[in-house]
Parts: C-alpha cells; sequence; structure tokens
C-alpha cells in the first residue's frame, strides 16, 4: 500500500481535475488486481460518463464494478480481519447505486444502497472509527432518512444529522473521500434547501477544482433552486 498510495492519490486529483487520460496513466502504475485499484478505476469511468453523458459506457461500468467486487469477495474471504475489501465492496455498490439513479432506476439504486450498508457495518464492526467507512455510512444514512422522496411511498429509518455530521467529518480530513464527500455534502445541502451551506461547498470544491464542470453544474443547479 505504502508503493501504491502517491499513485492513487495523484489519480484522484487528476479524476477531479477532470484530466482523465492522466488519471488512467496513474492507475496503471498501481498494483492492478487490488479491491482499492479497481475501485478506483470505475470510479474514473463514472466520472467520465458523467462529464459527457454517454450512456454507452454504462454497461462497460457495470461490468467493470462486477470485476471490483469479485476481487472484493476473494480478499474479503482470504482476509477476513481486514477492513479494505468490505470497505470498498461496499463504495462499489455505493456507485452501482449512484449510476442506477443517473439512470432513473431509483429503486434498484437503493437496493444497490442497502447492500452497501451491510459491507459498511461489517467494516465498522473490524475498525469502528475508520474515517473512509463514516463517508459511506453517511452517504446511505441520508438517502435512508429521505428515501421517499427518491421512491414514492418508501420509509427507510434515517438521521440527517448523524449522516451530516459523518459527511463533514470526511470532508475535514485528508482521506481520498474527501472530494467525495464535499460534493455530497453540496448535493445535500441543495436538496435539503439550505442553499447558502450548498454553494459554500460548491464555491470550496471549486477553489480546489476551478474547472471541474459538476461542481459548476452543482453551483448551477443550487442558484436555480435559490431563486
Amino acid at each position: 500500500m505504502a508503493v501504491q498510495m502517491p499513485f492513487i492519490s495523484e489519480a484522484v486529483e487528476a479524476m477531479y481535475r477532470q484530466d482523465y487520460l492522466r488519471a488512467s496513466m496513474f492507475l496503471d502504475q498501481c498494483f492492478n488486481d487490488t479491491p482499492e485499484t479497481w475501485f478506483w478505476r470505475a470510479c474514473l469511468l463514472q466520472l467520465l460518463i458523467y462529464d459527457s453523458g454517454d450512456g454507452t459506457l454504462v454497461d462497460s461500468f457495470y461490468r467493470l464494478t462486477d470485476r471490483a467486487a469479485r476481487r472484493c469477495l476473494l480478499s474479503a474471504q482470504a482476509f477476513p480481519a481486514e477492513i479494505e475489501p468490505l470497505l470498498y465492496w461496499g463504495l462499489v455498490e455505493l456507485n452501482r447505486a449512484n449510476m442506477l439513479g443517473w439512470q432513473q432506476r431509483r429503486f434498484d439504486g437503493l437496493r444497490a444502497m442497502l447492500r452497501a450498508d451491510q459491507y459498511f457495518g461489517q467494516a465498522a464492526r473490524i475498525s469502528p472509527n475508520d474515517i473512509a467507512v463514516r463517508f459511506g455510512q453517511g452517504v446511505v444514512e441520508y438517502f435512508r432518512a429521505c428515501a421517499s422522496r427518491y421512491v414514492f411511498g418508501l420509509q427507510l429509518f434515517g438521521s440527517r444529522s448523524r449522516a451530516y455530521q459523518a459527511l463533514r467529518k470526511v470532508e475535514q480530513s485528508d482521506v481520498l473521500l474527501r472530494a467525495a464527500a464535499g460534493f455530497m455534502l453540496a448535493f445535500m445541502y441543495k436538496e435539503d434547501r439550505q442553499f447558502d451551506s450548498s454553494l459554500a461547498f460548491c464555491h470550496r470544491l471549486l477553489q480546489n477544482y476551478p474547472s471541474n464542470r459538476a461542481a459548476r453544474r452543482l453551483l448551477r443547479d443550487a442558484l436555480l433552486a435559490a431563486g
């Protein structure tokens, strides 16, 4: 991991700068067959799909996440006391849920989110204070709390306050998921009509990634929703 981490960090920064070729080049220098590398490869394709709007790449995304999940399963079986396979398995399912939502397959997306919650729960039992696990749990907690907003009539137990608390902690940390937490917080505040807070997080994202088109669209949507 010590050899891999700098390449992963550089790849993630390149992804959010939307320099997808550079991100891919850094990932190519990582140990290929690990849960972490497969997860970030899937993230790279997912961000490209969202940025381009090219739905023809979605099947490739699902094939890639299938391979990632398979690697997580094998690693979890081989190293049952380690947190990493369960963490990335949960994150893979969370990304699937996100993609399914993007396709307007919201019920399927919530099912994937609940699968992710199982893996995050198992990871938390191994390492209760792991900051990356809190990211996953925070995202799940938020969508549990407002499930009926996305699937009419569906009621799940969840706490918005716990979700915000978890994700703010991640966003203030130095983990690789801190930018993802920033995007999630900007989205959550917009959805909950706390527009000043949403705009503040959008501006923080754009300070770090000035050309990020997803952050610009989120800023635009928050401004429009605020009138």
